[in-house]
């Protein structure tokens, strides 16, 4: 058990579907209240479909990448 890593339920408890761009809007105000880095680990399989328009709007991909590169 490690304090310097935790999990927020938030989106796991939402019983609708929630975009990744609203996922880490939620994320970086919560993490704005506090001291504290956010980190998204994920694959070149996810930057790849950011060039695929019917997975993301233009504007979502911006904000992706505005809060997480």
């Amino acid at each position: 058990d490690q304090d310097w890593i935790k999990m927020d339920l938030w989106e796991s408890n939402d019983p609708t579907y929630i975009t990744t761009d609203m996922v880490l809007k939620h994320h970086r105000e919560e993490l704005d209240k506090q001291e504290v880095g956010i980190f998204y680990l994920c694959g070149g399989d996810f930057f790849d479909s950011f060039s695929k328009s019917y997975y993301w709007t233009q504007e979502q991909v911006g904000q992706i990448q505005s809060m997480c590169i």
